[in-house]
């Protein structure tokens, strides 16, 4: 019901962005920056007043997916390699993420080479999961599944707060697209496809690992993990896990395009004497 119900509300918020876009490109509205119209210009023109909390919100809403992003790759690395530190990872991830920050379109042959080989790795990693649980540990009776867990609306509702978040990044893609008129089509599309098979993947796997969903037993209690986790260590698993973590790291930068140019907006740094100077540093930092 959760799933419905964020689903339709994220999928309602999403068609009134580009349309939201398109009514500012009529009234002939041009961005405060000089660039293509972005996220905050949309806001600041519904909610003058209170523009600036809202990027701020959405802005640390992005930072902490980006921070998740890694926790999780950390994790699947850890498992991999148990010998490397936390720090290890932290130089890893930054030296790498830092050439891709400096990316200022989302079409970008880089970034359309990043999301082919996301939909790999997530198909793997799905796959992989529901092999291992369907195939090797099998169905589970239905009196061992909960049919709710309140333990689970802290995360839940991480998950929807990303999700929101990820409404920033409506603009650029729509702006980027070469046929804008279709941008209602392709969303109403894409979250069809997304909700069904969430909601597909999640009954499946829950009735195939039930409690140790994500999680293992440790001390008494459940500890908290990644779904990866459930698919064991074999070098098949381990390729997967290495796959969705060069996945996450590859969207890091697209995820960090809308915030960063939220946040270089709010400090005013197309307007200093060298923009391109200023934005290139202001996204190193924030890597």
């Amino acid at each position: 019901g959760l799933v419905l119900l964020m689903a339709g509300l994220s999928t309602y918020t999403m068609l009134l962005v580009p349309l939201c876009v398109q009514e500012l490109r009529m009234r002939g509205v041009a961005s405060k920056h000089g660039g293509p119209l972005e996220f905050q210009d949309m806001t600041g023109a519904a909610f003058p007043r209170i523009n600036g909390p809202i990027t701020v919100a959405c802005v640390f809403a992005s930072l902490g997916a980006i921070i998740g992003f890694f926790e999780f790759a950390a994790d699947n690395l850890r498992a991999v390699s148990p010998h490397l530190e936390r720090w290890h990872m932290v130089l890893a991830v930054a030296l790498f993420e830092a050439p891709l920050s400096l990316l200022r379109s989302t079409s970008h042959p880089i970034f359309r080479l990043s999301m082919a080989f996301g939909n790999v790795a997530v198909a793997l990693a799905a796959g992989s999961v529901l092999i291992f649980g369907l195939w090797v540990d099998g169905l589970l009776p239905v009196s061992q599944l909960k049919v709710a867990d309140a333990g689970g609306l802290g995360l839940s509702f991480g998950v929807c707060l990303f999700m929101f978040s990820a409404h920033m990044e409506i603009v650029s893609v729509e702006q980027d697209m070469e046929e804008r008129g279709r941008v209602t089509e392709v969303v109403l599309g894409t979250f069809a496809v997304i909700t069904v098979s969430h909601l597909f993947f999640g009954l499946l796997v829950y009735a195939s690992f039930g409690e140790a969903t994500g999680r293992r037993w440790q001390g008494g209690e459940w500890v908290e993990e990644t779904i990866l986790q459930n698919i064991g260590h074999s070098p098949i698993s381990l390729a997967v896990k290495i796959a969705m973590s060069a996945n996450l790291c590859f969207m890091m930068p697209m995820t960090l395009l809308p915030a960063s140019k939220a946040i270089e907006n709010s400090l005013g740094v197309s307007r200093l004497a060298w923009p391109r100077l200023a934005s290139s540093v202001t996204r190193l930092s924030l890597v």
